[in-house]
């Protein structure tokens, strides 16, 4: 027996599967990067202005604030699961009948799931010690399977770090 078949019946799993991992990957930001980050917000919202759209430039302003302020905090601690009715991520509960698919990144060791939410649909769920075989055997009978390639804000988001 292999190690992955040991560790999926450690697991169990007709069980519950429950761990803990950081809310996101953090990525320690030099001032430069503030330093960029702020010139590109001041002149998205200078352009805004130009263009006399008072309603985006403070959408821009308050963004950046709210992206400034984030990319500095540490992470939390946050409690993951399978649950019998759904995925749970910190105070979050997916349903399953609400989740479209799902699909598990072991190189990344992350699970996303796709859920018929309008606005951010995709949700990223670190897997911590949790092996992802076991994640994946464990909602292959409940949910389709859809390989996600990401969209163009997390290919930004990955690029700046954020």
């Amino acid at each position: 027996m292999d190690d992955i078949e040991q560790e999926l019946q450690k697991q169990g799993l007709t069980d519950e599967v429950y761990w803990q991992d950081y809310e996101y990957e953090f990525f320690e930001k030099e001032p430069g990067w503030f330093w960029i980050f702020g010139t590109i917000a001041t002149l998205a919202i200078i352009l805004s202005l130009i263009l006399k759209d008072r309603l985006f430039a403070i959408v821009i302003l308050l963004g950046a604030i709210t992206i400034g302020m984030y990319s500095k905090r540490a992470p939390r601690q946050v409690p993951f699961g399978l649950a019998k009715h759904g995925i749970k991520a910190g105070g979050s509960l997916f349903l399953y009948d609400t989740i479209k698919s799902f699909w598990v990144e072991a190189g990344k060791h992350k699970l996303i799931i796709e859920t018929s939410r309008i606005i951010r649909p995709h949700i990223t769920i670190p897997l911590g010690n949790v092996h992802p075989e076991i994640i994946r055997s464990k909602l292959i009978s409940i949910l389709p399977e859809k390989r996600y390639l990401g969209s163009l804000i997390d290919t930004v988001s990955d690029f700046f770090g954020i």
